[in-house]
């Protein structure tokens, strides 16, 4: 068993060693763990004429050695390699150079390798091995690779393998689909595979053997390519997850240009839209809720062929469902949004977290709690599935005011807790009738940044002060989130609409002149 705290690897040129040929040979050291000093490594690279000796009679040299690195004389094929002094190996790892004529006999080669670190104050070693092919004399391989390597979901893959005297060597394939690993053994003198209604990316693996004798080791190579598929349907998804009975909701996809047609069907009340090519390509499709409460779902069915009289066939399906509830707030109008619809769109592009995280919805949640202690005439809500990075404020018909948060927005991975509170305020501080208002009575969307800091974050965290880390985070991230997520067109005001877009320059100002204590700053109601 290996003793050895580090990882080593190989690499050769050619890209296998030959028995009996010249090649260079580089080893790579590499740490993963937590640095420790090391006092030097031995690599005994055994010389003779087996299939376990990897140089023959004439001794290796070293071309290249790491900084400060170096050996005396090897004796026996031990190469002594020391540091100038005691080394602290991290993850940037040592990389030792080999030149060498190799055994003349087909095996797979040990190297020995010692370790010697430093522990508590004392030596130790540590004592592996690394194991390195020889192949036949006259045996290269060069390539292996497809000439697709992107392809539609349900084409075909063809692999090629390519090189000098292939045929004295053997090979399988191996790759897994969904979980499921398959070995293909490659009939003798056959380079090259072909694999039929190849339906998901993957990973395929070359693996070459070679044996010169009944008597010799199987020496072992694995040569590694990907294989991208587009699937019929990338993408299918709603621009809201939830609703009210008989809202309207925007369903949007991505297909493979592959696909010719495609239906949407709702599988609870039965309606069924067909898409041909040009409605395909618009990629979206508005649909009526169900009138009554209930999870509808909503499944794409993609289809390719269909000409000269064939029918199409079904090549993907993919369904998503939509909360229908009268507790969801139904939207129709007289909204106001943290940003622009331009503005979240960039914001969209922006790194974002995964969406099955499990630490942003319950701190939500917990942040929602703590307004709602102090504003219980406002109702929150969380639209953790809906992409679009906006927060919206509006009154519902039944007269109480509404907050919705899109997961789009707060997945955005520059945005913390301290960012949290603040989108969550400023769609609190619309309602504050702070004028200027809109024609809705809410009030201008820069006339909110300032009341959130200046006040309304005060009411509802009493321990924020002048240098309160939820302050200077705030300051941080949005900043971030403007700066680096909206494009320089889209972070200009809008005279005509100054409520909702007074440019992102004078909404930062007015943000941190609430920070800081200082007055409303004119732009958030004057483009002068």
């Amino acid at each position: 068993m290996s003793e050895l705290l580090l990882s080593y690897s190989f690499l050769t040129e050619p890209g296998v060693l030959q028995a009996g040929n010249t090649a260079r040979l580089t080893i790579i050291v590499s740490n993963a763990g937590a640095p420790f000093t090391l006092n030097g490594i031995d690599f005994v690279l055994t010389q003779g004429s087996g299939a376990r000796d990897i140089a023959s009679g004439v001794t290796p040299t070293t071309p290249s050695l790491p900084d400060g690195w170096s050996h005396p004389t090897p004796s026996g094929g031990r190469f002594s390699m020391l540091p100038a002094a005691p080394y602290s190996i991290g993850r940037d790892g040592l990389i030792f150079v080999f030149d060498l004529t190799v055994s003349p006999m087909v095996g797979t080669a040990l190297i020995a390798i010692t370790e010697h670190i430093e522990v508590d104050g004392s030596t130790r070693a540590n004592r592996g091995s690394l194991a390195v092919p020889k192949f036949p004399q006259d045996f290269r391989l060069d390539a292996f690779y497809s000439a697709t390597p992107i392809i539609n979901q349900g084409d075909s893959v063809t692999l090629v393998w390519t090189g000098q005297n292939l045929h004295l060597a053997n090979y399988s394939i191996s790759y897994s689909v969904d979980g499921q690993s398959t070995l293909v053994n490659i009939p003798a003198r056959t380079y090259i595979y072909t694999l039929d209604a190849v339906e998901a990316s993957g990973i395929y693996y070359l693996h070459v053997t070679a044996a010169s004798d009944e008597t010799t080791s199987f020496t072992f190579q694995s040569s590694v390519y990907p294989i991208t598929v587009n699937p019929a349907i990338a993408a299918f998804w709603a621009a809201e997850s939830v609703g009210a009975p008989g809202d309207s909701v925007v369903l949007n996809w991505r297909v493979a240009e592959s696909v010719t047609s495609a239906t949407i069907s709702c599988l609870q009340s039965g309606a069924s839209w067909k898409l041909d090519a040009t409605a395909l390509a618009k990629g979206m499709l508005t649909v009526d809720l169900p009138a009554i409460s209930m999870s509808a779902q909503y499944q794409l069915q993609a289809f390719q062929g269909g000409q000269d009289g064939a029918a199409p066939q079904l090549v993907a399906a993919s369904t998503l469902s939509i909360a229908v509830s009268t507790s969801i707030p139904h939207l129709k109008s007289n909204y106001a949004q943290f940003v622009t619809d331009a503005q979240a769109v960039d914001l969209g592009k922006m790194p974002a977290r995964a969406i099955d995280d499990e630490v942003v919805p319950p701190l939500m949640e917990a942040i929602f709690r703590a307004f709602k202690s102090v504003y219980p005439n406002v109702d929150f809500y969380l639209d953790w599935a809906n992409d679009t990075a906006n927060a919206r404020s509006f009154v519902y018909i039944d007269g109480r005011q509404k907050v919705v948060v899109n997961g789009g927005l707060v997945r955005i991975t520059c945005l913390y807790y301290e960012a949290f509170c603040f989108i969550v305020g400023q769609c609190v501080a619309r309602f504050s009738g702070q004028t200027p208002v809109d024609g809705n009575g809410l009030s201008y969307v820069g006339v909110a940044d300032y009341t959130t800091t200046v006040t309304l974050l005060s009411r509802v965290f009493f321990s924020v002060s002048d240098n309160s880390a939820l302050n200077s985070g705030i300051e941080i991230q949005i900043k971030t989130l403007f700066q680096q997520g909206i494009s320089s067109q889209n972070q200009k005001p809008d005279p005509n609409d100054l409520a909702a877009n007074p440019g992102i320059p004078c909404r930062y100002r007015a943000i941190t002149a609430g920070i800081f204590g200082e007055a409303l700053p004119g732009c958030v109601s004057s483009s002068s």
